[in-house]
């Protein structure tokens, strides 16, 4: 009894692990023959985005919504956009940080 399980197990394996190379191979193909375009945003979406930005750098889901609804763009890029601009801004506050402190020892 125990071979006859043992080889039941192994033909289960085999077909699970078909249907997932199948599917990953599927979703492969579909991405190289298919990539996302990049969606640039108008320089009126970045200033009201920068606007919003300047008020509170992190937005409740609901802010999130009502902003992508106002710009006619998906809450995703919302996300990243303010996700890259916090980026930027920790970034300029170092920069900032470092040239003062060169500034102070000339």
């Amino acid at each position: 009894s125990s071979g006859i399980n043992a080889e039941y197990g192994q033909q289960q394996q085999t077909k699970g692990s078909d249907a997932f190379s199948y599917l990953q191979s599927t979703a492969i193909d579909t991405y190289r023959t298919h990539p996302r375009k990049r969606r640039r945003l108008n320089s009126a979406q970045i200033l009201k985005l920068e606007q919003c930005f300047v008020e509170q750098a992190y937005l409740s889901t609901r802010d999130r919504y009502n902003l992508a609804k106002t710009l006619a763009i998906t809450e995703t890029q919302v996300k990243i956009w303010f996700q890259n601009r916090r980026a930027k801004s920790k970034r300029m506050k170092s920069e900032r940080l470092q040239f003062d402190s060169v500034d102070r020892n000339i």
